[in-house]
């Protein structure tokens, strides 16, 4: 069987104003966009990233822009898909008597240049 990773992105509006009035709604007809990407690999990764017009991160996959009333905003997008990063050593998981040892060594450096 082949996985098949696929990434997916719309556009919605979030406020609208009538008449003097905002209001907080989630309509995806004004102006909508979207992609869908896909990539054919076993254990590929799918990894993405947004920028320019004044794009902002709001935590999870959200993000917010503002697009001034009958104008427009470019947008930088890159998709990429590739072997998963490969774990570095892991610091916090060394045995308690190599953090005794390097406190050690750090002490006796210290006594010497202290001389």
């Amino acid at each position: 069987m082949t996985r098949r990773p696929m990434s997916a992105a719309r556009g919605i509006r979030r406020r609208a104003t009538v008449k003097g009035t905002t209001f907080e709604i989630l309509d995806d007809s004004p102006g909508a966009f979207g992609y869908v990407a896909s990539h054919e690999g076993t254990s590929d990764v799918f990894t993405y990233q947004l920028s320019g017009g004044g794009i902002r991160h709001e935590g999870g996959n959200g993000y917010s822009l503002k697009v001034p009333d009958g104008g427009e905003v470019a947008l930088n997008t890159r998709l990429e898909a590739g072997l998963p990063p490969q774990p570095g050593p892991d610091v916090r998981r060394l045995p308690w008597w190599v953090w005794l040892l390097l406190l050690l060594v750090l002490l006796l450096l210290l006594l010497i240049l202290a001389r």
